[in-house]
């Protein structure tokens, strides 16, 4: 009887010790999801802009004081045909970079893009453009100049506006020795504005044909 009262003991003790590595396999499970999840929500917490320039759940507003960019080119960046990336601007976390250079035809095209973090709940992004309750407008040509070194202007071929943020224009080649020592961009038709999701809970993100992804909109010098 008592050799038969032990061996119900050590089932028991087995028994409850698989119990304890059962609960504390399914804690570690657990804490590993929620961490996963964690990860997940916090690396894909970011939207576009379409979305938030599209969606009516976001409060958006220009700062009024902020400075036009500006930035210089560096001549080895422009001596030849190169999709090298070379970064020329930042603010707020938002990068703008030279992405491409063309020797085409009639002109030589420069291409940039602009790399924006936007935070879901609220932050601030740069638009070549206006953007009211009416829609959105794009920046009027004249307000990107480009200079040479010593601010003479240099009259764009072309000018490119989107798709997002992003931007190029061409330079005449009659043209090409007034760059050949770099030469300089102000774009003050790139605008900063703040914005933040009034309701986080009904937020529903649409895009009009409007602000889908498109190519540039592009301004033809006369």
């Amino acid at each position: 009887m008592l050799h038969l009262s032990n061996i119900v003991k050590r089932k028991v003790g087995g028994f409850m010790k698989l119990i304890r590595y059962g609960i504390l396999l399914t804690l570690m499970i657990g804490i590993t999801v929620f961490l996963v999840y964690i990860y997940v929500k916090t690396s894909t917490d970011n939207v576009t802009l379409d979305s938030i320039v599209s969606n009516k759940d976001y409060n958006i507003t220009q700062v009024k004081d902020h400075s036009p960019i500006s930035f210089s080119l560096e001549p080895e960046w422009i001596s030849k045909h190169t999709n090298d990336k070379h970064k020329v601007f930042e603010i707020n976390q938002h990068q703008i970079f030279l992405v491409s250079v063309k020797y085409r035809e009639n002109d030589i095209y420069f291409s940039f893009h602009t790399k924006l973090k936007l935070p879901k709940k609220k932050g601030s992004f740069i638009y070549p453009g206006t953007i009211q309750d009416s829609g959105v407008f794009s920046t009027p040509r004249e307000e990107l100049r480009v200079l040479t070194l010593d601010n003479k202007i240099i009259q764009t071929t072309q000018i490119g506006i989107g798709p997002s943020s992003d931007f190029s224009f061409g330079i005449n080649k009659t043209d090409q020795d007034k760059i050949i020592d770099g030469f300089k961009v102000e774009f003050e038709g790139i605008k900063l504005y703040n914005y933040f999701l009034k309701d986080p809970r009904h937020a529903a993100f649409r895009t009009p044909s409007s602000m889908r992804q498109h190519p540039p909109r592009l301004f033809t010098s006369i």
